[in-house]
């Protein structure tokens, strides 16, 4: 019986440690922008470190085009386009991990709106 509660304990302290150790901490940002029906669209992030994580983390639901990449001068670029004859509101979802420094990340969230006009 002792060695259930031992047990016990140590899982419910464990549970709480890691818990408590979470980084719930994500920066969120949101961007809006409006784009022409059937035309390409695209957005710079500026630059953004070689070690850093940036992603795509939710797709837009109406594209033909939906893509990260890197220009000549290293800023992240995304492109978009809608698809066919589509007008309406999309959205995607980005994911970024930064390196503090020491294998430390911190997190950004951001969403980019989408208004797909004629």
């Amino acid at each position: 019986m002792k060695r259930i509660l031992l047990c016990f304990t140590l899982l419910l302290t464990l549970t709480v440690l890691l818990q408590s150790c979470k980084k719930d901490d994500i920066e969120e940002q949101t961007i809006s922008a409006t784009v022409k029906k059937n035309q390409l669209y695209q957005h710079n992030f500026g630059l953004i470190g070689i070690e850093d994580g940036f992603s795509v983390s939710k797709q837009p639901s109406r594209y033909v085009t939906s893509a990260l990449s890197r220009d000549d001068s290293g800023n992240i670029i995304y492109t978009y386009q809608p698809a066919p004859d589509f007008v309406g509101s999309d959205q995607v979802e980005f994911t970024l991990s930064m390196s503090t420094g020491a294998s430390v990340y911190d997190t950004r969230k951001t969403t980019l709106k989408l208004t797909v006009t004629d």
